[in-house]
């Protein structure tokens, strides 16, 4: 099913570098994916959790699917103005590891990627929120520069589901913030090295 983005909401973005929508998933697929990712999360052992809960796409076919949705890349290359994009990896941000999120840093600054393409958070549960993100199921489109309120948005022990989107110019950094710093090393990645579409395959191309 496609979702008319209008070029208001596109302005949006553009000007404030973030946008909320809600109803774009069915409650049959938010279902699947908070089951699924419990039961991943729910096998490790909590000391292990903040470097398990990166790129789920590859060890389930339900959290593949939302990841590289075309539906949702669609929205996203609208946003962003990008005719390629391709995963750059997704994240369970779930409570057990929140204190690993406790301030306001961007994407960028964040995760171990340099020049992502655009960034979204789904909301997985439905407890209340006092900033962004108030209902289960919305989901928030960012610019990977824009400062995310993560303290904020975990306040309640939220859960959400991240998918991160690069294009052609993204490459594997290295980031003393991101404590998955090295994951991609076990890819034979090097840091500086652009993302490969073997392993960070493309999602939408017009």
């Amino acid at each position: 099913m496609s979702f008319l983005i209008l070029d208001s909401q596109i302005n949006f973005f553009k000007e404030n570098g973030f946008i909320e929508f809600e109803d774009i998933l069915s409650l049959e697929d938010l279902n699947k994916i908070e089951k699924e990712i419990s039961i991943i999360l729910n096998k490790i052992d909590s000391s292990e959790k903040i470097y398990n809960s990166i790129d789920l796409f590859r060890k389930s076919n339900i959290l593949k699917k939302i990841t590289l949705s075309t539906q949702l890349a669609s929205i996203a290359a609208n946003l962003s103005k990008k005719n390629l994009l391709k995963i750059g990896f997704d994240f369970a941000l779930y409570p057990s590891i929140k204190d690993f999120f406790n301030k306001t840093i961007s994407f960028e600054d964040r995760f171990s990627f340099q020049d992502l393409a655009i960034a979204l958070i789904l909301k997985l549960d439905n407890l209340e929120s006092s900033g962004l993100l108030k209902k289960r199921g919305n989901i928030l489109f960012i610019n990977p520069s824009y400062p995310v309120d993560f303290k904020s948005l975990l306040e309640n022990d939220q859960k959400y589901f991240i998918i991160a989107y690069a294009d052609n110019r993204t490459v594997y950094k290295s980031n003393k913030n991101d404590k998955n710093n090295n994951f991609l090393k076990k890819f034979s990645y090097s840091f500086g090295d652009r993302l490969k579409e073997e392993f960070h395959p493309i999602i939408l191309q017009k």
